[in-house]
């Protein structure tokens, strides 16, 4: 089968359109994030520190298992410490907590109160 010019050139102004098209769906998608998360009262700085502290978790998880040891301890505490936290706040909130999973733990040797860390 032969292609004209004329063909060719239809075939790639319509390529070009659904890349554009594509793009910009992204686009929105991504507006469409950035303003929920502002509704939500997320800032950026806390969304990037989240998405940090979840590629460590898996890359950490990758080479070991997250729920012995140590950091499965910490994560236990920060769990915790959250979820202490969050019982200031609203019932809708101790809500969203408990069904992210509200287990608890305690590492031995930590503070049981509040420390100079907490202030921060």
């Amino acid at each position: 089968m032969k292609i004209t010019k004329t063909r060719l050139k239809e075939i790639i102004k319509e390529e070009v359109e659904k890349i554009v098209v594509n793009e910009v769906d992204v686009a929105q998608q991504g507006l469409a994030q950035a303003r929920k998360d502002v509704a939500s009262g997320v800032s950026p700085e806390e969304k990037e520190e989240v998405s940090k502290l979840t590629n460590m978790i898996i890359a950490f998880s990758k080479k070991r298992d997250l729920t012995k040891g140590r950091v499965a301890q910490l994560i236990g505490l920060l769990k915790k410490e959250m979820s202490q936290q969050m019982s200031e706040g609203s019932e809708e909130e101790l809500d969203e907590m408990s069904t992210a999973g509200g287990a608890t733990a305690s590492v031995e040797g930590a503070p049981s109160r509040r420390t100079p860390i907490d202030e921060q």
